[in-house]
């Protein structure tokens, strides 16, 4: 006769495995997986050579990989996908204003933070590694260039659009919506620490993954405190539409890369300045959050 005491652990095991908390996960993960699948069908037959087929392949990859799984799960878990995922909950003024104060007096230290990264190198022994990581970097850096490779207005709507809204909107919905919401457990801050991390694996660009895991953090806690998405939406866009913004304006001749530099030129106190002055803001941020009255 088997003992129970030899049951146990089998029955812990099955339990996480088959726990409500897990199977949402497994479910969430097999929604992404097929999305991926069918969205990177879809865009091998339309490929990937001009500007006007990378734009079509990520509004395909936006629906089909991140805001259709986390709709689904929604629908699926509670049968009010709006609401389980944060878009149904507004934020206050203050909250958003928060936001903008943050990403303001941040850019030198994510400047430096990004730079900082770029020159990293590993060990001789992973040197192969590093050659794959390198690659994977350029592949990406090839990518973004050609996206924002328009110069013209039409260039600079459709890039705000897609690479500055859409994406953000899609991956928030996913990573924070849905993600991270599945996540929770007695301590939420381990959900915002997980999904931020896979948010800045996912993006397979270990040369930008560290400053891309702090935005997950700051977004991830953006939305734990307030429990709109929308506000970590708001950040994400902000980010991304400034990036497509300024390339647009250096490749046209309209601004010098420098404007957008600070923190890259050894300026050390001002990247100290930069890194205090954004403690306080994202400190002043969490204090407003749920004290606020809600905009929207």
């Amino acid at each position: 006769m088997t003992d129970n005491k030899e049951l146990k652990p089998r029955r812990q095991i099955a339990e996480a495995i088959f726990s409500v908390k897990s199977t949402r996960i497994w479910a969430l993960t097999a929604l992404f997986c097929i999305g991926i699948f069918v969205a990177g069908m879809i865009i091998s037959l339309i490929g990937s050579a001009s500007r006007n087929a990378l734009l079509a392949g990520s509004l395909i990859q936006d629906l089909f990989a991140f805001i259709a799984p986390a709709l689904i799960c929604g629908y699926v878990f509670t049968h009010k996908p709006w609401q389980w995922t944060g878009v149904a909950k507004g934020a206050s003024a203050l909250s958003f204003a928060g936001v903008i104060a943050v990403f303001a007096v941040s850019v030198p230290a994510l400047n430096w933070l990004v730079e900082l990264n770029e020159s990293m190198s590993l060990p001789q022994w992973l040197s192969g590694l590093e050659a794959l990581m390198r690659q994977m970097e350029d592949s990406a850096a090839v990518t973004t260039k050609l996206l924002l490779s328009d110069t013209s207005v039409w260039g600079l709507i459709s890039g705000v659009l897609i690479v500055g809204i859409l994406g953000p909107f899609s991956e928030e919905l996913f990573f924070r919506g849905a993600l991270q919401k599945v996540l929770y457990g007695p301590n939420p801050w381990k959900a915002v620490w997980w999904s931020a991390l896979i948010f800045s694996l996912l993006h397979f660009q270990m040369y930008g993954f560290v400053p891309r895991f702090l935005l997950g953090l700051w977004f991830g806690y953006l939305y734990l405190w307030t429990g709109s998405i929308w506000t970590s939406v708001f950040g994400h866009i902000l980010n991304n539409t400034v990036t497509v913004v300024s390339q647009w304006l250096i490749a046209n001749g309209i601004a010098s890369e420098q404007v957008f530099a600070a923190g890259t030129d050894g300026n050390l106190w001002l990247v100290c300045i930069s890194m205090l002055l954004t403690v306080v803001s994202v400190w002043g941020v969490k204090r407003v959050a749920s004290r606020s009255k809600i905009l929207f």
